[in-house]
């Protein structure tokens, strides 16, 4: 069964390497009109964009590169402002799964998302707590999201890469058990989005855990790429997709 979730996980990274260079040199159109949908952010520090000077994270990124290349305006909500311009979220340093999933009733509450985006696990694995069942804590984690707001967009991600390579059974093993567990929902409004990619070269971390400027405009790309490739998106794979940051000639990547 592992080396089966492998290999899946390996031909979702094969996927979204070739569809985002197919897009990037393949230009298709860019948006002209724009639609307004709330996203918030949920996650811990890497959320809250820790490691980037800014504090913008993949948030300021991903803003700019759905309105530029995806016809919308994101109108980030939730209780946290870090970084520049309209980047608020709900990324708490440090949490666990558990720690994000009693916050969920009020977050959809008081804020009312149309999207979410979801990352989370990153402290589970770093402080082995019940590593075997943090995939699960995850699924109800999702499923108390869409009781509490139930036509909600979820794009949850695989975990992005340890720094010390001594990390990467657990985090792939981790990684295994949200790939496994995304299809259970049936749903075309629950995508998993394989941010695992980012992490594998040494520009893309600035310590143990927390992206670079780079890894976060990795993150953004990648994120964005798979809402243009969802549902979301009335005609899957056709909008621009921006600056290509795995080259040296991106700004943040050189």
């Amino acid at each position: 069964m592992r080396r089966i979730l492998t290999l899946a996980i390996t031909a979702i990274l094969a996927a979204a390497m070739a569809a985002a260079a197919t897009v990037t040199s393949s230009p298709r159109r860019a948006a002209a009109v724009l639609t307004t949908y709330k996203i918030m952010p949920i996650g811990d520090s890497i959320t809250r964009g820790q490691g980037d000077p800014a504090w913008n994270g993949y948030r300021a990124d991903l803003d700019s590169r759905l309105a530029t290349y995806g016809g919308i305006d994101a109108q980030m909500v939730g209780p946290w402002t870090d970084g520049g311009g309209d980047n608020n979220h709900a990324g708490t340093s440090g949490a666990r799964i558990d720690q994000i999933h009693v916050q969920i009733p009020q977050l959809m509450y008081d804020y009312t998302p149309d999207i979410v985006l979801v990352q989370l696990g990153t402290n589970d694995v770093a402080q082995h707590y019940d590593e075997a069942n943090a995939p699960e804590r995850l699924r109800q984690l999702l499923v108390r999201i869409r009781q509490f707001r139930s036509g909600v967009r979820i794009y949850v991600a695989t975990l992005t890469q340890f720094r010390d390579a001594s990390w990467k059974p657990y985090v792939d093993a981790f990684n295994a058990g949200v790939q496994a567990m995304v299809p259970t929902f049936n749903s075309d409004k629950v995508t998993l989005v394989p941010n695992h990619i980012i992490g594998g070269t040494p520009n893309d971390l600035v310590d143990q855990v927390h992206p670079s400027p780079c890894g976060y405009a990795k993150m953004a790309f990648v994120w964005q790429l798979y809402m243009d490739l969802s549902s979301l998106n009335p005609t899957p794979d056709s909008w621009l997709n921006g600056p290509w940051p795995w080259g040296t000639n991106h700004p943040l990547c050189a």
